[in-house]
């Protein structure tokens, strides 16, 4: 069995077309659904299969898989659950009939993980790679970019040969710019991670509500820039290399650009909304040697002076992802017992969910990703409103008790 970094230049190589994603805990059933099986958007299920759009009932195909990280085979089909032709509601692709429960991809543990599924070119032959721990997220993510939950990508030949990559998810298409919207800066020079983050905040209004709001404004921002790097990219591409250096350059400059983008965007967008809400934060204060919480509540000056676990100290980590990550939280802010980690996981096991609560970690999730975890554990998760609106809280509390009867 060849080890991932050998196989993932054979995998996306055309004429081999690629789709990649994290699975979610509806994905992998940990959330119960009766319907279980990767989610492929429609865009990228008709790039794999044109035929799929045919005017028939429940069209599929099927296909061969070899899953090469976990040598299983198995003989799936992505179907077009379509009865929304024909007078229903339900619009959407998945890929399902993996072989059961047996199957790593149906394993409730396997929630959260990257998953790479490569199709040949010539019919049904399809090989994976379902990466297993953080070190082989890394080894994808230093081709891909950073693959943030919910995403969807797609790389290889399209059904008319031409060459696409592109990466959906929900949202992206209904605030996604003309390219000729753009500020003229823009298109003779590449913006800023904090420049894209603002233009994507003053396009959704703060009179929503935080957990919408927030969501908006990052979906936004992904597609402004998504917008700004085709602008940039595609006529470079389409210019053609003389040397395979000028092509590596140019590979690992859009890659540098997109993790800049993903390690900062987070943050921004929950600092913008902090200060909309009125909130006493400061962010990356080192708290003891060598540690900076993404934000902490209300101040520095508070975190030192006050003792270990007063109520009035918070602290809100940022990682996109979970899986093996939350770890690196439990050493921030030691005064601080209860961390709070804010994700755009899409699920978590009921066995992983247990361990991040069992070392003192509470997930804040945006609402509408709770339906993404099991409806058990739903209760023990915050929302980002529910936990700005209790700092605020606190903060009151403080004030009063500061000013006396």
């Amino acid at each position: 069995m060849p080890d991932l970094a050998e196989w993932l230049p054979f995998a996306l190589s055309p004429p081999r077309r690629a789709v990649y994603k994290r699975l979610s805990a509806n994905d992998t059933g940990a959330t119960g659904a009766h319907q279980v099986g990767p989610y492929i958007p429609n865009r990228v299920a008709f790039a794999l299969d044109p035929t799929l759009e045919d005017p028939v009932r429940n069209p599929r195909r099927d296909f061969h898989l070899r899953l090469i990280s976990h040598a299983e085979t198995s003989t799936p089909s992505l179907i077009y659950y379509n009865n929304r032709r024909f007078g229903g509601t339900r619009n959407e692709c998945r890929l399902t009939g993996f072989g059961g429960r047996q199957s790593a991809l149906f394993d409730p543990e396997s929630t959260g993980a990257l998953l790479i599924l490569s199709f040949g070119e010539l019919g049904s032959e399809v090989e994976g790679w379902l990466a297993t721990d953080p070190e082989e997220d890394q080894v994808i993510e230093a081709v891909l970019g950073p693959v943030e939950p919910g995403i969807v990508g797609f790389i290889g030949p399209d059904p008319a040969g031409t060459l696409a990559l592109f990466e959906v998810a929900p949202g992206l298409d209904s605030c996604r710019p003309d390219e000729a919207t753009l500020p003229s800066r823009w298109r003779q020079e590449f913006p800023s991670a904090s420049e894209i983050s603002a233009h994507a905040a003053a396009l959704v209004p703060p009179s929503l509500p935080m957990d919408t709001r927030f969501l908006r404004r990052h979906d936004c921002e992904y597609s402004l820039f998504q917008v700004v790097e085709e602008h940039h990219l595609l006529p470079v591409i389409g210019g053609g290399f003389r040397f395979v250096a000028d092509f590596l350059a140019l590979a690992q400059t859009t890659l540098q650009r997109r993790k800049s983008r993903a390690g900062k965007s987070l943050e921004l967008q929950l600092a913008r909304i902090f200060d909309e809400e009125r909130l006493e934060y400061v962010a990356q204060a080192q708290t003891e040697l060598g540690h900076r919480p993404d934000f902490l509540f209300p101040s520095l000056e508070a975190y030192r002076q006050l003792p270990s676990g007063h109520p009035s100290l918070a602290m809100l980590a940022v990682k996109s992802t979970l899986r093996d990550r939350w770890r690196q939280v439990l050493t921030e802010a030691d005064k601080i017992p209860v961390k709070h980690l804010f994700t755009l996981d899409q699920g978590l096991s009921d066995a992983q969910f247990r361990d991040v609560t069992a070392a003192g970690i509470r997930l804040v999730v945006p609402e509408r990703r709770l339906a993404s975890y099991p409806a058990s554990l739903r209760v023990e998760i915050s929302t980002l409103a529910a936990f700005v609106q209790k700092r605020a809280r606190r903060r009151m509390d403080a004030t009063r008790l500061a000013d006396g009867p």
